[in-house]
């Protein structure tokens, strides 16, 4: 289905990236646990391969997807390609493959593998300058040391 994908176009041709139940389970029998593939040492165009050759779909004109590659070491082939051509996009290799995690990331959230904490305000409250900021003492401050004391 298309609202559990994450569009992606690369070459002028457009994709979506969606991970089935099948996708993932493939990838972590494969290759390691999806969670530790995002870590940074492993953020490198093998791991995007990976992404694009089990995630990468074409759509069809019933609405169904299918794979972009054929899941044997041909399409294995054909996704670095593939991820060659999104990379070669951007100024430097951590640019183009930080943009494919992303999509990897936000495709794996589309296909229900996990969700998005809400994001919380970090913007400070405003206050009211008719209002005191600091609570009154009714202790008298200490005189500090003069000069001449020291």
């Amino acid at each position: 289905m298309v609202n559990d994908s994450v569009p992606i176009e690369i070459g002028g041709e457009k994709y979506l990236l969606q991970f089935t139940d099948m996708d993932v389970m493939s990838i972590e029998q494969s290759y390691r646990p999806i969670h530790q593939l995002f870590m940074p040492i492993h953020f490198g165009f093998d791991m995007a391969r990976i992404f694009v050759w089990k995630g990468l779909k074409k759509q069809q004109q019933d609405g169904t997807l299918i794979y972009a590659f054929t899941q044997d070491k041909d399409g294995f082939e054909k996704a670095l390609v593939e991820v060659k051509k999104f990379t070669g996009q951007y100024n430097g290799p951590a640019i183009g493959l930080s943009f494919i995690f992303d999509l990897v990331d936000a495709a794996l959230v589309a296909s229900g593998w996990y969700s998005r904490a809400p994001k919380v305000s970090t913007t400070k409250k405003e206050v009211d300058p008719t209002k005191k900021s600091v609570r009154p003492t009714k202790r008298p401050m200490r005189k500090l040391p003069t000069e001449s004391a020291v």
